[in-house]
């Protein structure tokens, strides 16, 4: 065995030898910005599908389910077998739900399909519901669809056979400008000025001509208009939504797809905003939109190319405050404004309801149309840099062509032009027969194709983890044009329970990096190195326990700390999670190779996802920037507002605001009933948490903090009303002695020199699943403060930690003499029966059973296991006390949670 000295040197020569190795590799990007601006900088994204290419610009950290929106909200569809589905849907009764990537899932509607149409090539459903007759048209492969089982279909279809025409309808709509046919059979135009309420209204001619001015539906076409993508906002019915406008008619007004995909069909100008309008008008103010994504230039200007943006769940990045630590209350909870700060139990049970849910649980999920984006292979990246050169080169001639106008005859009185060219799957893709039935779907839904020379981009990635290039030589680059093939593909609802759930953002790894943390830790020349050092470790941790010399040795590797240091740095790859696998893997595998600060550094970039990691590093880079200057005028009220506002509007540094949920509690009575209401109703949000308390008048973190070591001191006090009470509220703790509490401003807590550690549970018992539900909220609380900035300050035991992340435990963690725990036995007896090990492990038979007996009629057994130093019991030997103490497999020997079947029946000796 080494000694102390010869482990030492041994470490040192390893450390040395470790940071020598080429197993972890620097990654540096070049990026486009200074500070925090990288993040944002869009970049030009080439889309190529079936349909032909277009280009984006996109922000490095969009998600591609994002991509995947827009692609299904701009993108006219064309899959014979989807929309013979759609067409087969007619009569049907349905249930749908908007897909809300917001908040958590909303509310089933039942409804009727009573029409289908195409409209610009996107198939359109009206949809008639039964709780109030209302009547809307939907894109449902934009929203969520289930086929309910209908016992009168034949009556439906009937029903819907009586559909007006919707394609003109909305032709009849006073100061419409049309088309209308002239009684010699030519197409003019006019404007309708009057409905005459009869289906027929009456129109004026745009030439002055006085006759022949009451025409009905069919004497009236849309004028000729024009595909566009733009960002919108719109005003129907005092409700304000957001959109994407898909055509332009030549009268001005616009269809429209709002953000839940309801088709909004030749909206008058003046109730659409485009969005640089809005950004005029409205200054500051965000224009919600589930993917914001879509910019819309000057209309003098040229058209410009759409902008998609990433939106972070906890930034909101569309408001500038004037202090940059104010956080922005996303949503309220209690008080007179806020959501009822209900218990989280309570449903609506209504019949209703219960019947609907029940109808939606035994449907069928309508067939989903998904887009699978790859990466190019060189030869087909060569290829379209070089056909997108070749673009470039003839625009520049072709720009200076003119253009027929509007007011040209040719122009009046044409067609409607045709749309952009679809690009989703062709349908001979698809082999499946069209389906006889809707609820039915595809019969087999086509598995995604595998790209012919790239590789299937995992929909969890963003665009810089699709796109970015780990180089062996340490560089991470992006290629010089970013380019990407998609296809769309019908694909079945994978079971509704997972559909409505809300989709957590969390950080991913760079797919070329996402290795296991074994496999990352254990190749290359530092394998070897790396499992010697945690032997080591374990080693000197056994030898020089509580002894001077257990700090002697630097475990931190300097040179690994530094380029940990350096990848952190950039805040690109810090936020997008794109660097090394090694940089995830080895702090989790070798802990001890890293320094505390650098590894909360990575725990505050990389565990809690990329609106966290944004908000953390913006706090970071305003300390490093301004954190003496806002201390010098810390106290001077005026200078430190004139400092504050130059923070918010410098954008190296600042992006957003935080956002909160700003709950307001009654009082701090039944603090913990209140605190699991506030976890159950935020514990999936993004948003910081808030707390203030209706009758004190203070708030911020300051109150947030309060209530969080409120609700700890809660935790761990002594539960008079129950019937343990030195187990805690709920009896979530082992039980302590009667001397193991203290009493602080009147009441009594807990307080053992070793911490808090969960009393044991029979596995399924209702005692068990009812402290399961309170480790769980423990769990959600201690999570949002961290991820917060806060601190609960339980007072846990070290094994409970070890515990929670699946160690094994020694039998140090069983309650020993002094810890103030009952139940001292059961660790005296643990380290009797490892000591009694030890002596007897070379015998057998005969001698095992008498060297056995011998330890255990040996005199002085309290004294040296269980420490007593007075009374007879010192001396008593281990035999003599078990029988009279009557001790059984219990969780104290004494009483309490049986720690096998039948313990409380099973005296304990020395066999």
């Amino acid at each position: 065995p080494l000694d102390v000295p010869d482990m030492a040197l041994l470490v040192k020569q390893l450390q040395a030898l470790l940071g020598l190795c080429e197993t972890f590799p620097m990654a540096a990007l070049s990026v486009r910005g200074e500070g925090l601006n990288c993040i944002l900088q869009p970049h030009v994204l080439g889309l190529d599908g079936p349909g032909g290419s277009r280009e984006l610009k996109v922000e490095p950290l969009l998600p591609l389910g994002d991509l995947e929106s827009f692609v299904l909200h701009t993108t006219p569809i064309d899959d014979a077998t989807y929309l013979d589905w759609c067409k087969n849907l007619k009569g049907k009764r349905v249930a749908e739900q908007p897909i809300s990537a917001g908040g958590g899932p909303t509310s089933w509607r039942a409804a009727r399909v009573v029409g289908f149409m195409m409209q610009h090539k996107y198939p359109v459903h009206t949809l008639r519901y039964e709780n109030d007759n209302s009547e809307a048209q939907l894109l449902l492969h934009l929203r969520r669809v289930v086929v309910l089982r209908s016992k009168d279909e034949e009556e439906a279809d009937a029903e819907a056979g009586d559909q007006p025409k919707a394609e003109t309808s909305h032709l009849l709509a006073v100061g419409s400008r049309v088309q209308a046919r002239f009684e010699d059979g030519s197409w003019c135009r006019a404007t309708v000025e009057k409905d005459n309420g009869d289906g027929t209204c009456t129109i004026r001619w745009e030439n002055g001509t006085m006759t022949d001015t009451i025409k009905g539906p069919d004497d009236l076409r849309p004028l000729p208009g024009k595909p566009v993508c733009q960002r919108v906002q719109v005003m129907r019915n005092s409700v304000t939504t957001a959109g994407v406008t898909i055509w332009e008619h030549a009268s001005g007004a616009q269809d429209v797809i709002d953000q839940e995909g309801c088709f909004l069909a030749c909206l008058p100008r003046g109730s659409v905003v485009p969005e640089a309008r809005h950004a005029r008008e409205s200054p500051g103010r965000p224009m919600p939109f589930e993917i914001r994504n879509l910019a819309m230039p000057e209309r003098s200007g040229p058209p410009g190319v759409p902008s998609l943006e990433r939106m972070f769940s906890a930034v909101d990045r569309n408001y500038r405050p004037r202090d940059f630590q104010y956080k922005n209350p996303a949503r309220k909870i209690g008080g007179p404004e806020g959501e009822l700060l209900q218990a989280p139990d309570e449903q609506d049970d209504s019949p209703s309801k219960l019947s609907l849910e029940q109808e939606v649980r035994s449907g069928t999920p309508a067939p989903r149309l998904r887009v699978h984006f790859f990466t190019l292979s060189p030869a087909e990246e060569a290829a379209a840099n070089e056909a997108q050169s070749r673009k470039q080169e003839a625009g520049g001639s072709q720009a200076s062509s003119p253009t027929r106008g509007e007011g040209s005859p040719t122009a009046r009185d044409s067609e409607p032009p045709s749309p952009a060219p679809p690009a989703s799957a062709a349908a001979s893709q698809v082999n499946s027969p069209a389906p006889a039935s809707p609820p039915e779907g595809p019969s087999s839904p086509p598995s995604p194709p595998k790209a012919s020379g790239g590789q299937l981009v995992p929909p969890s990635s963003t665009v810089l983890q699709a796109l970015l290039r780990l180089e062996p030589g340490g560089r991470a680059e992006l290629p010089e044009r970013l380019r990407l093939r998609y296809e769309v593909h019908i694909a079945e609802e994978g079971g509704l329970g997972a559909a409505t759930q809300e989709k957590p953002e969390v950080a991913q790894h760079h797919p070329e990096a996402a290795a296991t943390t074994e496999a990352a830790c254990s190749g290359g020349a530092a394998a070897p190195v790396l499992v010697l050092l945690k032997q080591l470790r374990r080693m000197w941790q056994d030898v020089t326990v509580g002894t001077s010399a257990a700090d002697e040795v630097r475990w931190e590797n300097p040179r690994l700390n530094r380029k940990l240091k350096n990848l952190l740095a950039q805040p690109l790859l810090t936020a997008a999670v794109a660097a090394p696998s090694w940089v995830l893997a080895l702090p989790l595998a070798y802990p001890f190779l890293f320094h505390r600060s650098v590894r909360e550094q990575l725990l505050r970039c990389t565990a809690f996802g990329t609106s966290h990691a944004i908000l953390w590093l913006q706090r970071q880079w305003i300390e490093e920037r301004y954190g003496d200057r806002l201390r010098r005028v810390e106290g001077q009220l005026e200078g430190r507002m004139d400092l504050t506002e130059h923070i918010v509007s410098d954008t190296r540094v600042f992006i957003g605001p935080a956002r909160s949920d700003f709950v307001t509690l009654p009082s701090r009575d039944d603090l913990l009933g209140n605190a699991e209401r506030v976890v159950e109703l935020t514990h999936a949000s993004k948003a910081m948490l808030e707390v203030k308390f209706a009758d004190e008048g203070g708030f911020g973190d300051g109150v947030t903090q309060s209530f969080y070591t409120a609700v700890a001191s809660e935790l761990s006090a002594k539960d008079l009303a129950g019937s343990m009470p030195l187990c805690g509220p709920f009896g979530l703790w082992a039980e302590h002695l009667p001397e193991s509490v203290v009493e602080h401003r009147g009441r009594i807590f807990l307080h053992s020199h070793r911490g808090l550690f969960p009393r044991p549970c029979i596995p399924g018992s209702p005692e068990s699943e009812s402290v399961c539900q309170r480790f769980r909220f423990l769990g959600r609380l201690m999570a949002k403060a961290l991820r917060d900035g806060f601190v609960v300050p339980l007072p846990l035991c070290d094994y409970f930690f070890a515990a929670v992340l699946g160690e094994d435990l020694s039998l140090g963690a069983l309650p020993g003499p002094g810890d103030g725990l009952s139940g001292e036995f059961v660790g005296a007896s643990a380290l009797f029966a490892a000591e009694l090990r030890e002596r007897t492990g070379g015998l057998e038979g005969e001698d095992l059973v008498k060297a056995r007996r011998e330890a255990a009629e040996r005199p002085g057994w309290g004294q040296d296991f269980l420490g007593l130093t007075q009374g007879e019991s010192k001396d008593w030997s281990f035999d003599q006390y078990c029988k009279t103490c009557c001790i059984t497999f219990c969780e104290t020997g004494l009483g309490g949670t049986e720690l096998c079947e039948g313990g409380s029946n099973r005296a304990v000796d020395i066999d």
